[in-house]
């Protein structure tokens, strides 16, 4: 993808989602439903449900862009979409302190063969998920930095590359849920080799 339409091509997966019981169903199938409308993408339900890990029948529900979205049709909407993620967040979380965390988690670094395959998520408490070619970020960020935080919340190689590294969403989903030191040495260097983003992490 060429630098000169970055901003404007459509390259980023946008999705908001939540797993409910069958008592809040109604309520929040009502509630996706409002936030499609209001912004055009499409409501999507399992109807046949699933058993989740403390027993109980759950049923996903998702509402989705029709199409990928560019970066510059996010910042549109990206105060609406925190707003509605919030709103779900509560849902899942009633009477929890629990706070929406960001995370940029990795899908396909280790497998994939070429850089032009690393494919990335960014999710905000689990409900709003962004999910895109790292590539197209990485170009991003060096084309128009002030764009990129404004979709991505934050610059990935500031929080990861070069200089202290602060504890990140990333890193958390990277090493602690690496299984062994081998593999996170190969996120490390894989990120290395292909991005040239060198991650040294104090007090790990």
């Amino acid at each position: 993808m060429s630098e000169r339409d970055i901003e404007k091509t459509k390259w980023i997966e946008v999705s908001l989602g939540i797993a409910c019981s069958a008592d809040y169903l109604i309520s929040v199938k009502k509630f996706m439903k409002e936030i499609a409308e209001e912004l055009g993408w499409v409501v999507y339900m399992d109807k046949k449900g699933h058993i989740s890990e403390n027993g109980a029948r759950v049923y996903n529900i998702d509402v989705k862009s029709k199409t990928k979205l560019t970066p510059e049709e996010i910042v549109e909407i990206r105060d609406r979409l925190i707003g509605f993620a919030y709103n779900l967040f509560d849902i899942i979380h009633q009477d929890s302190e629990e706070e929406m965390l960001h995370h940029d988690v990795p899908i396909n670094l280790l497998t994939a063969k070429r850089p032009e395959e690393v494919e990335m998520r960014s999710d905000d408490g689990g409900v709003l998920i962004m999910q895109y070619k790292f590539k197209d970020r990485l170009d991003l960020e060096r084309k128009n930095p002030t764009l990129a935080r404004l979709v991505f919340a934050s610059l990935f190689k500031e929080a990861l590359g070069g200089g202290t590294i602060h504890k990140t969403g990333f890193l958390d989903k990277l090493f602690t849920d690496a299984e062994t030191i081998e593999v996170r040495e190969k996120y490390r260097q894989k990120l290395k080799d292909f991005f040239d983003i060198e991650i040294r992490v104090r007090h790990f």
